[in-house]
């Protein structure tokens, strides 16, 4: 699972979910990534802070690093 900012928006965050094989790479913190899925509706999950988070989750079917 992946957190995602948008590259034109920063507050515009996304869920984004993967088939583990789909990554042959490691992914760090800054790091520009294409992405290309499906918008699967609303994801809510708790934080570390305890507190529920809503975002847009899309499944990811190719995630390219820039």
């Amino acid at each position: 699972v992946l957190r995602v900012a948008s590259f034109n928006n920063n507050s515009e965050i996304f869920y984004v979910t993967y088939p583990e094989e789909l990554l042959d790479f490691n992914l760090l913190e800054d790091d520009y990534i294409f992405i290309k899925g499906t918008l699967a509706g609303l994801k809510t999950y708790n934080s570390i802070f305890g507190n529920q988070v809503t975002l847009p989750e899309v499944h990811a079917d190719s995630i390219e690093l820039q």
